[in-house]
């Protein structure tokens, strides 16, 4: 478990360095503003955490304090992944875009 907080700080600190990238669209991968940055990297730190969420193919991305998850998992882990997400302060909102897989 130590193992993914110096992840998650080494994440912060890599997103901090870099600043602020405008990309295509409103949805940015946590560098649109600092409480996005961090909503990120406390959600990704989270999820690495939680043995039933620490394998999934998910990517995180955050827009004023809306969060959403992407990828593919199985219902199980998206509905873990979803609740995990919530359960971060500063959350407002968790748009869950995972895509489940069949008879999972």
């Amino acid at each position: 478990m130590g193992m993914h907080r110096k992840l998650a700080a080494v994440l912060l600190c890599a997103l901090a360095v870099t600043g602020c990238s405008h990309l295509e669209n409103e949805w940015r991968t946590g560098t649109a503003t600092t409480g996005d940055a961090a909503l990120v990297t406390k959600v990704k730190a989270r999820l690495l955490d939680d043995p039933a969420t620490a394998a999934m193919d998910v990517r995180v991305a955050a827009a004023q304090g809306t969060v959403r998850l992407s990828g593919s998992a199985s219902r199980e882990q998206s509905d873990r992944a979803t609740r995990i997400a919530k359960s971060v302060p500063g959350v407002k909102q968790v748009d869950n875009d995972i895509q489940t897989q069949p008879n999972s």
